[in-house]
Formats: C-alpha cells, structure tokens, sequence
C-alpha cells in the first residue's frame, strides 16, 4: 500500500523538508528581459573547502570522453582535481540559447551521474507516458513536492538527496495525483 501524496494546500510541508536536507546549494536564478538563465556554480563540492575553492575549467568532449568521436566537439566543465564534470548546452542547437558553455547542471562523479541519469528516466516516463502531464507540469509538480522553486527544480542541478527523493516520489505517484496538483484551481486565501 503506498501512502498519499500531500495535497496542494496552505500547510503542505515540502518533502525534502521532512528528512532535514539541504536541496540543493550554490544555485541562483536571473531573470533579465523575460528570459531565464540559471547560474551554476562551478566549483567543485567534491574537493573544494570555503577557505580554498577549487574552480572547474572548460574542456573539449576530447578531455572527458576521448574514445567518442561524436562527443569532441562538444564542450565540458572539468574538475581536474577529482575527475567530477558537467555537460554544457550546445552553442546553436534548436532551442538553445548561449555560446556552448552554459553548464546542464552541477559538476557530478559517476554515482551521481548514474542516479541523476535513473532519476531522469523515472521522472520522464512520468510525464511521457500519462496524457494531460507535459515535462513543464512535471516538473511544476516536482518542484512543489521538494519544496524548490519552480526555475531551480532541474535533476541536472540535484544532489544525491535530491535525486533520491525525486526517484521516491515519483515511484508513490500516480498520474490522477499529479494531474489534480496541476489542475486545481489556485487557492486565493
């Protein structure tokens, strides 16, 4: 038996709230002439300490995957410390914006690389697979269950945590629980 998901009300208590986690940190949204960019922070959570911050650098898909020709053109942001890096959105891609060095999210070592990517693939089969969930909704609903803002709930941007709770939710969801969080009418108390 799985148990009920909360309700969109006044008193809803973010899930990652409940087990005392820090979601996601080093993380700041612009907003500047109606379009959104998200700043991510590239330094290294790994191997950085505040006293002594260690700043990834961009690299050539060459550096992170030299057995790949068809990722050497493509640009990465490296931590050359412990090995933890990022992809970046392509410069000139359909629906892209930026010049190809605009990080997909946070810098990660092959676990959280590997659960962001289980993560991913729970979450999309989510809104791919139910009529009336679009990816945008999905993530409106998602973002609302960790408690994130709506423009920083990206599971490029989560943390271990954030990407098991994420994982877990999506699990105990179902479809018509999603649908009414996005089709309730908004509460003007």
């Amino acid at each position: 038996m799985t148990r009920p998901m909360p309700v969109r009300n006044r008193k809803h208590t973010p899930f990652l709230e409940t087990r005392n986690v820090v979601p996601i940190e080093a993380l700041a949204t612009l907003r500047g002439k109606g379009k959104r960019q998200t700043c991510i922070s590239m330094i290294c959570s790994y191997c950085s300490v505040p006293e002594l911050p260690y700043k990834a650098t961009l690299v050539t898909g060459g550096t992170v995957y030299p057995h790949r020709d068809d990722l050497l053109h493509l640009n990465f942001w490296l931590c050359n410390s412990c090995g933890a890096y990022t992809g970046t959105h392509q410069a000139g891609a359909p629906g892209q914006r930026g010049d190809g060095t605009v990080p997909k999210g946070r810098l990660a070592d092959k676990p959280l690389r590997a659960l962001k990517m289980k993560a991913h693939t729970v979450f999309d089969d989510l809104w791919k697979k139910n009529k009336g969930i679009d990816r945008a909704g999905a993530y409106r609903w998602l973002a609302h269950q960790l408690g994130l803002d709506k423009d920083c709930c990206h599971i490029g941007l989560f943390d271990y945590a954030t990407c098991e709770a994420t994982i877990e939710l999506v699990r105990l969801a179902t479809p018509q629980q999603v649908k009414s969080f996005l089709y309730a009418k908004p509460r003007h108390d």
